[in-house]
């Protein structure tokens, strides 16, 4: 029985049953001064402390703070397991003794109070012979709600009845359990103040087929596994989703990290946030109405997310720091950003749309990544803008519709443009600007008044591109600009021309260019 899979809170708990046969050693004053009848005392005593200790802690920060007291609780309990064998006292009376003496034990805060009912439900954690372990119970007000999430044992489905459950604090689920409602139109959980469930196992818990509506953020996942399906989010404070495990090596992490078709609306800070190294699988995603990032990735998470919709974001998609998700089929639609890399990683974009907003895609940092077969359509201002030292691909882009510039690479940056179209009717189809370089290969660019550019002191290598059409010219080189373009393909008639000017260094080779060197 002491082999199997416990929780950390139940863990240090389990010295009340499965310590080896007892063994005769010399006894010591403090073995002498106590009988096996005073040691539950003495245990729930440290199970006390251990839960007054989370009197500070927020309800995000649930599995950090168990972590960082997990120690010190472990020896305090690992000592008196000690006394115990050494004491010959039999496990069944001293299991019987704790859950007697637990009757005493309080809580105090939100996190306090699910804490200890934790330990009241279960002493001696899931290996515990005594356990019932899974229940089944359905629910049908707040109190049966609370009531019965403290009780039930890892594997328990809940069930919540069609209603309104208006929370006064935080569910904080230490044990792996389903929470199933009736759907997302008849089961509406109303958030307290700080938030509405917070989630801390030591498996995978499970929340399907509900609203949740109000509070600080609607779901945090500060421990183990998830499966969060079938859920409308809506007027949120904070963040709809936040994903972020404690890394514990105490703690099993669970084995499934799911979010599926999950509708969120109007959550000020943000839709869903995976942070850490938390690596998820979200498919079917919709954001709507943020202030923030409707898909944000940031620390070093990566995983997939495929089916995403973001409408009327600040940011649709934003990955940084050293974040490397792959995305598939992401929408985004009215955002003042689309999607934008702001950090190290190097994640993915594939097969996407972006309508709308003021910029389709932004990258900047130092990353790398690829964003491939994606189009954007009627963006304002800048289809695509990569700026600082970012390294990214960008592959068979399609850029259409009445933006200003179709591509920008600035700063330092030097991406890789490979294939695509770029079919706006602004200033410029792509520009390359201030130190800016990297290569543009086999692309397509018609509609706009200058096809290229190349200013400042950038200096690309642009091959093989064709100029469809252009109102003005197919490429201005100017600044102090340099590089190398080959194998233009140029239009008839004004669009054809291409002009030097000022003191470029650009070389152009092509066909059916008329150049004109103003230098």
């Amino acid at each position: 029985m002491c082999s199997r899979v416990v929780s950390v809170l139940g863990a240090a708990l389990l010295l009340a049953g499965c310590g080896s046969s007892p063994t005769t050693i010399t006894s010591t004053p403090a073995v002498a001064a106590m009988s096996c009848a005073d040691l539950p005392a003495r245990i729930v005593d440290a199970v006390q402390e251990y839960v007054d200790s989370f009197g500070a802690t927020d309800p995000g920060a649930v599995a950090g703070a168990v972590t960082a007291r997990q120690g010190e609780f472990a020896a305090t309990t690992a000592e008196l397991r000690s006394l115990g064998e050494d004491l010959g006292c039999d496990p069944d009376e001293l299991a019987d003794g704790i859950r007697e003496e637990l009757g005493r034990l309080v809580g105090g805060s939100p996190v306090q109070d699910a804490i200890a009912d934790t330990f009241r439900a279960g002493p001696l954690g899931t290996a515990d012979p005594s356990d019932l372990g899974a229940i089944q119970v359905a629910v049908g007000t707040t109190d049966e709600l609370v009531a019965a999430l403290a009780v039930a044992g890892s594997g328990s489905v809940i069930r919540l009845g069609a209603g309104e459950y208006r929370l006064m604090q935080p569910l904080v689920m230490l044990r792996a359990v389903t929470l199933v409602g009736a759907g997302q139109d008849d089961t509406v959980v109303v958030a307290a103040a700080e938030g509405a469930l917070v989630i801390a196992t030591d498996g995978d818990a499970v929340v399907r087929d509900l609203a949740i509506s109000g509070g600080a953020a609607a779901v945090q996942v500060a421990a183990g596994g998830y499966v969060l399906e079938r859920l409308r989010i809506e007027e949120v404070a904070g963040y709809g989703v936040v994903l972020r495990p404690a890394a514990n090596p105490l703690l099993p992490a669970g084995t499934r990290r799911e979010l599926t078709d999950v509708a969120i609306s109007g959550a000020t800070a943000g839709g869903v946030v995976v942070a850490g190294s938390e690596v998820p699988s979200l498919s079917g995603i919709s954001v709507d109405g943020s202030d923030g990032c409707g898909l944000c990735f940031v620390e070093q998470a990566a995983g997939t997310a495929a089916g995403v919709t973001v409408t009327d974001a600040q940011v649709g998609v934003r990955v940084d720091d050293d974040a490397a998700p792959s995305l598939r089929d992401v929408t985004v639609t009215g955002s003042d950003v689309g999607i934008a890399f702001t950090g190290n990683g190097a994640p993915g974009v594939e097969d996407s749309l972006v309508t709308g907003g003021a910029t389709g895609i932004q990258v900047t940092g130092d990353g790398g990544g690829t964003v491939a077969r994606t189009r954007l359509a009627d963006v304002g201002e800048v289809g695509v803008r990569v700026s600082g030292s970012a390294r990214v691909s960008l592959v068979d882009l399609s850029s259409e519709g009445t933006t200003a510039v179709g591509i920008a690479v600035v700063g330092a940056a030097t991406p890789t443009i490979t294939g695509g179209r770029v079919g706006t009717t602004g200033e410029v189809g792509v520009i390359w600007a201030e130190t800016a370089g990297g290569t543009a290969t086999g692309v397509t660019v018609a509609g706009s008044r200058l096809a290229l550019q190349v200013s400042d002191d950038a200096s690309p290598t642009i091959s093989g591109v064709t100029v469809e059409s252009a109102v003005a010219g197919s490429l201005l080189a100017n600044g102090r600009s340099a590089g190398e373009v080959s194998g233009l393909t140029c239009p008839e008639g004004d669009g054809a021309v291409v002009a030097l000017a000022e003191q470029t260094t650009v070389v152009v080779t092509g066909t059916g260019c008329q150049i004109v060197d103003d230098r």
